[in-house]
This record gives C-alpha cells, structure tokens and sequence, in this order.
C-alpha cells in the first residue's frame, strides 16, 4: 500500500476540506479531488486519512486508488 500523503477531499459544495476537519461518521458526503468519487475518512489514535469507498472504483479508475490518503495524526 502506498502512502501518498493527500489529507484533503472536496465536500459536496466544491470546498476542500481537510482531514483534521472531517467528521468521521459522516459517510458518503466527501469526494476524491482526483477521481471525484466518494471517499470516507477514516480516523484513528496514530494516523487518518481518506479512502475510497468499497466497490466505487470498480468502473472508474483513478491515479490515487490503492493508495492510502494518510496524515500522520499531530
């Protein structure tokens, strides 16, 4: 798995929003900047990131699939 660090995704308005400002539960309403298609946040105690949702890739590609939107956590 990769670790390109893209901690930001576009939320339904166009506005980028970055992961420290996501809501974690808040599913289905964040976009990938690249591919546009529904990225959820994942949030933990060392790291977050943003990650494709299951299965939307399946006839899309994009240059950020398979890689881990990370932000090591401050």
């Amino acid at each position: 798995m990769s670790n390109i660090s893209i901690p930001v995704s576009i939320d339904p308005h166009g506005n980028p929003v970055p992961i420290e400002e996501s809501v974690r539960f808040k599913t289905d309403y964040y976009r990938c900047p690249e591919c546009h298609e529904i990225v959820n946040p994942r949030k933990g105690e060392q790291r977050s990131y943003y990650a494709h949702k299951k299965g939307v890739l399946e006839d899309t590609s994009c240059s950020l699939s398979g890689a881990t939107w990370a932000l090591a956590s401050a």
